[in-house]
């Protein structure tokens, strides 16, 4: 659906506003590359499916606020599963085969709701809207800082 396709497309002008700077800050294209590499693979590592952001210590839990990866995949799973309905629950959960088969709900809220317990950073309680946002703001903010290096570069 185009609310989908606009979280994830928002994620990918903020990793290619982050690809653009480092080109534009580093002295040689390998250091640039290797330095992206390294920090799409932090952002990927605490996206929240990885490793559960109640795993991480407050020391890097920070990354989780404004990594584009872990806002513009919830809020393409969020808008994915809300308002959906799924089969093979019953009324009260008895058509849900034994553990270890996975039965998360009949409604995508409640399957948000059960994801939350094993991964602490999805739940239906997130606004896809706000997380879209805030990585068109990430994507704003390495723009202008592009700019203004730009700037200062052209000026020596």
């Amino acid at each position: 659906s185009l609310p989908i396709i606009l979280a994830l497309s928002a994620v990918f002008l903020g990793a290619e506003s982050l690809a653009q700077l480092l080109a534009l800050c580093l002295p040689h294209y390998l250091v640039g590359m290797a330095v992206y590499i390294l920090v799409m693979y932090i952002g990927f590592l605490l996206c929240g499916n990885v490793i559960s952001l109640d795993q991480v210590g407050w020391q890097l839990r920070w990354i989780s606020y404004v990594n584009p990866w872990l806002r513009g995949q919830r809020a393409a799973i969020t808008l994915d599963f809300t308002g959906s309905t799924f089969g093979g629950f019953g009324s009260h959960g008895e058509l849900c085969s034994p553990p270890p088969a996975p039965c998360f709900g009949k409604s995508g809220e409640d399957v948000l709701d059960s994801l939350k317990v094993l991964m602490s950073s999805f739940g239906s309680e997130h606004d896809p809207a706000e997380d879209i946002s805030l990585v068109l703001c990430v994507a704003l903010v390495l723009k202008l800082m592009q700019a203004l290096y730009s700037c200062i570069r052209h000026k020596q």
